[in-house]
């Protein structure tokens, strides 16, 4: 969305600048709204990376610091979480063979007992 409503530039040659402007051919055609929320626990998700304030207006932030031409990075590295996971796993089937264990020793406990 833009300052004045949705964005609509009308070609793909187009370049913004760190505040948000979208130019074509050197002139501004429309500025990107940037919103800040005062808090940000009020968020509900409303999907698609979208998110609803149930608190409070947004604010248009003046001085947004965008980044032009430029990918989010993942916030997470692949190869540890996959070590991490390999390592619950790991843990979780040690700890059904102590149930096991504990269940079988219980069961001839159980047993044992009856016979004396």
């Amino acid at each position: 969305m833009g300052q004045n409503g949705p964005i609509h530039i009308g070609t793909d040659q187009f370049t913004a600048d760190a505040q948000g402007n979208l130019s074509v051919n050197g002139q501004t055609v429309d500025k990107i709204a940037v919103y800040n929320f005062t808090d940000y626990n009020n968020l509900q998700t409303a999907g698609e990376g979208m998110f609803t304030s149930t608190g409070g207006a947004p604010t248009l932030m003046q001085e947004p610091n965008l980044m032009w031409k430029t990918i989010e990075g993942s916030n997470v590295d692949a190869a540890e979480e996959m070590t991490n996971a390999l390592s619950v796993q790991r843990n979780l089937q040690s700890c059904s063979q102590a149930i096991k264990m504990y269940d079988q020793i219980m069961a001839k406990a159980v047993t044992d007992i009856a016979k004396i």
